[in-house]
């Protein structure tokens, strides 16, 4: 009865602490910032509207126009819900061995590197120009993994068996970026860990180790720049693969 009741402890624990992650980091593309950073841009966005017409701007309109009723009882919204307590409560805690790191992978590649090389030499760049390259590195490195997975999701019929059912959802709210098949969730992690990681451990490398890329309270600038506006989007057609049919990915 102990050891369930500790297992019991340890599980609810960790899912809490995954709940924190999801809506407290600022690196979460969830968080309270992203969804904050979207209500700004709702509320901006409705009273220019409204002005823009002539029409008064109210509370009312205000909360019809930024969380109307059909989009939040449509069945589309209900199955992003059950996705978003699958995603963290469940899929998480099952796949997490599942991933690889990132910090892992940057210290193989600079390991690797030596091993090939030998050691680079003192870097003979400032401190504050080494931590500007690697981040502006990381950034660029990751928006290049997350096109490479896109594209390949795409193209790939295997591939897009998976990611299909992002492209699903008949209506769109914060919630829709949950809507993720967890092997696409596995392979699109290890692929920004894989390219991120790498970029980060070449920089050290010829950069010197103290070169980091630039974050704030634990969280890297790339994270938080990428992820910050993440509410504010919407997805391809319904069904379509091909990239140029409809708006941006989400």
């Amino acid at each position: 009865m102990g050891l369930c009741a500790f297992m019991l402890e340890a599980s609810l624990t960790s899912r809490i602490e995954a709940l924190k992650q999801v809506f407290l980091s600022p690196g979460s593309s969830f968080s309270l910032t992203s969804l904050l950073s979207a209500g700004l841009f709702c509320i901006a966005f409705y009273a220019w509207r409204r002005r823009s017409r002539g029409r008064r701007i109210t509370l009312r309109g205000l909360g019809r126009f930024a969380v109307p009723a059909r989009l939040l009882l449509h069945p589309s919204t209900r199955a992003d819900a059950l996705l978003f307590v699958l995603q963290t409560m469940v899929f998480g805690a099952v796949l997490g061995w599942a991933y690889f790191s990132q910090p892992w992978i940057a210290e193989r590649v600079t390991s690797g590197m030596i091993s090939l090389f030998g050691e680079a030499g003192p870097a003979s760049v400032h401190p504050v120009l080494a931590v500007a390259v690697i981040t502006l590195a990381s950034f660029l490195a990751y928006e290049f993994a997350y096109w490479l997975f896109h594209w390949a999701a795409h193209t790939y019929p295997l591939l897009w068996e998976f990611h299909k059912i992002h492209h699903t959802a008949e209506v769109l709210t914060p919630l829709t970026v949950w809507r993720v098949h967890p092997v696409e969730q596995v392979i699109f992690i290890n692929t920004l860990a894989v390219i991120v990681g790498a970029a980060d451990g070449l920089g050290r490398y010829f950069l010197g180790g103290g070169a980091q890329v630039y974050a704030m309270s634990g969280v890297t600038f790339c994270s938080f720049s990428l992820f910050t506006p993440s509410s504010i989007c919407s997805i391809r057609r319904r069904g379509s693969r091909s990239p140029a049919s409809g708006a941006a990915f989400c």
